[in-house]
């Protein structure tokens, strides 16, 4: 057996996420009874709410892996969208732990996890490792876009009251007229798709965020993906979405009296998630070096197993 931990961490280093654990359960052991119990992790029993974490509590599950996983891959649902979590699709497994950072979870929404085991003798094997709600920003208009292959690249902006006052949702398929018949034969079987020709409008205080709205699309020099993804508490919108950015307009909100605020409007339509297997390190090796030292000792000390290097967390951006 062994122990999914869910982690919701709603600030922005550098946008609201959710850690991923997997432990096997005598990795809590606590000792016999009677006895101090060192390094003892009360969670809870399964699926109750754990210990409070800063920004958010832990949730965790007991789940059993099938003993001939290999590669797993890591499902989120929030909504009516089900997506494979980024850079853990078919990744290789151990026993040992697991762990991984979703940087597109929704917020003020239950994100559900599924573990897909691909094993060696039973095929795939789909298991439930609990959901976790992030908290939702203080004001419902806060909206954070962030470019898709790389989280860094993030503003968090203000929708205006003219964003998004309709959605359109088209679905593929042709009239063909019959020769003889008052009616023409409907052509295709859909599925209907996402959102489409969508006005996003939002407004930002100051140019070092509208510098970050420009950031996240790249320039001649730091060329990026014409993408974004959205997290947005508007009702007509998923709470997680991704699209194409063709055009992007900054319009003058009062730069021209001395003021800081401008504007931006986009059309953009929803686009399956880009290169979903790519992510960019939550943890890099240059910030181990930076909190531990610059041999491979005296990172092995801090962190004895392997599987802990990538989920040190808190060491983050320490270089």
């Amino acid at each position: 057996m062994m122990i999914a931990t869910l982690t919701a961490r709603p600030d922005m280093a550098p946008v609201p996420r959710v850690e991923i654990q997997l432990q096997e359960m005598d990795a809590y052991d606590g000792g016999g009874a009677g006895a101090a119990p060192t390094g003892s992790l009360d969670g809870g029993s399964p699926g109750a709410t754990g210990p409070e974490a800063t920004g958010g509590t832990a949730q965790m599950v007991t789940v059993k892996v099938p003993d001939d996983t290999a590669h797993i891959t890591l499902w989120r649902r929030d909504g009516s969208r089900r997506r494979e979590v980024r850079g853990v699709i078919g990744a290789a497994f151990s026993f040992d732990g697991f762990g991984a950072l979703d940087r597109e979870a929704g917020r003020g929404v239950a994100s559900a996890y599924e573990l897909e085991c691909h094993t060696v003798f039973h095929g795939s094997v789909t298991l439930p490792i609990g959901s976790v709600i992030m908290p939702a920003p203080a004001e419902r208009y806060e909206t954070v876009i962030q470019q898709p292959l790389n989280p860094r690249l993030r503003a968090v902006v203000t929708e205006t009251a003219a964003n998004v006052e309709s959605i359109t949702r088209q679905a593929p398929l042709d009239l063909v007229p019959v020769e003889g018949k008052s009616f023409p034969r409907l052509v295709g079987f859909g599925p209907r798709q996402g959102l489409s020709g969508v006005q996003f409008s939002f407004e930002v205080p100051d140019r070092a965020t509208a510098a970050a709205v420009w950031a996240t699309l790249g320039d001649e020099e730091h060329p990026q993906l014409a993408a974004w993804l959205v997290r947005s508490m508007h009702p007509l919108l998923p709470p997680v979405f991704f699209c194409e950015v063709r055009d992007l307009q900054e319009v003058d909100f009062d730069l021209a009296y001395g003021g800081t605020r401008s504007r931006f409007v986009a059309v953009v339509s929803e686009i399956a998630a880009p290169a979903p297997a790519l992510t960019t390190p939550a943890v890099r090796y240059s910030d181990l070096v930076a909190a531990f030292g610059p041999s491979y000792d005296e990172i092995g000390t801090a962190l004895p197993r392997y599987s802990q290097w990538g989920t040190a967390w808190e060491f983050a951006s320490a270089s």
